[in-house]
């Protein structure tokens, strides 16, 4: 995966939408040195889509402590899990994520589909990074699978695939197969489904209420981004 600067308008503006409907992230984000805000709220932001939580993502215990000190105070219940803790307040749900990553890319190489693969961090200045294919996939509103590095679990990906689908987005159909071969080798260790068992889980999942939303690469617009 290739990464590009997210503009630092754009980044600006990412933060004063956060301010505007999640202050204590926002407060979190620039008080807090090496915490990041990616995925779902930068993308729901930049095409005017009304962001349902924030995902901010720390590297330690001493952040997610801190963090947790400054969340709680505004918060009206939270909730842990394995890999994350949920505040939920007057303000949108907020998602504090603990994960090992160095940098902004390293970060994003773990991310599950190309129209997540954003983040904005505070620095001095509002700084933020995408993949290269995120900008013109959220134009497209297509997703593609990122199976190279992505730790996220396999049945994850599908509910987050089905969860883009339904806001509009399109998936290739080999793509589609990918995520769904992902899930189902994890239901059985002890065989690898082949294309055609899964040409059957796609058909599957086609008459489940997404047929339109699945296409083949051919049938995709591609539009290319001009320089500015």
């Amino acid at each position: 995966m290739n990464t590009i600067p997210l503009h630092p308008d754009l980044c600006k503006t990412v933060a004063v939408n956060l301010w505007d409907l999640c202050m204590p992230a926002f407060n979190v984000l620039l008080n807090q040195p090496g915490t990041v805000l990616a995925g779902g709220f930068i993308r729901d932001t930049l095409t005017g889509a009304d962001p349902k939580d924030v995902d901010l993502w720390v590297r330690d215990d001493v952040a997610e402590t801190a963090i947790h000190k400054a969340l709680v105070q505004d918060t009206e219940t939270f909730k842990v899990s394995p890999w994350a803790t949920t505040y939920l307040s007057r303000w949108c749900p907020i998602q504090v994520i603990k994960w090992e990553f160095t940098t902004l890319g390293d970060l994003l190489r773990h991310f599950d589909f190309s129209v997540c693969q954003a983040a904005v961090t505070y620095s001095d200045n509002w700084i933020g990074l995408t993949s290269d294919e995120f900008t013109t996939d959220i134009i497209n509103k297509v997703i593609h699978y990122n199976t190279e590095q992505h730790k996220f679990l396999a049945a994850s990906d599908v509910w987050h695939m089905t969860r883009l689908l339904s806001k509009g987005y399109r998936i290739p159909k080999s793509e589609l197969i990918q995520v769904m071969s992902r899930y189902a080798a994890t239901l059985d260790k002890r065989t690898t489904p082949t294309i055609a068992d899964m040409d059957a889980v796609t058909e599957a999942f086609e008459d489940a209420g997404y047929r339109r939303r699945v296409d083949t690469e051919d049938e995709i617009p591609q539009f290319v981004l001009e320089a500015a």
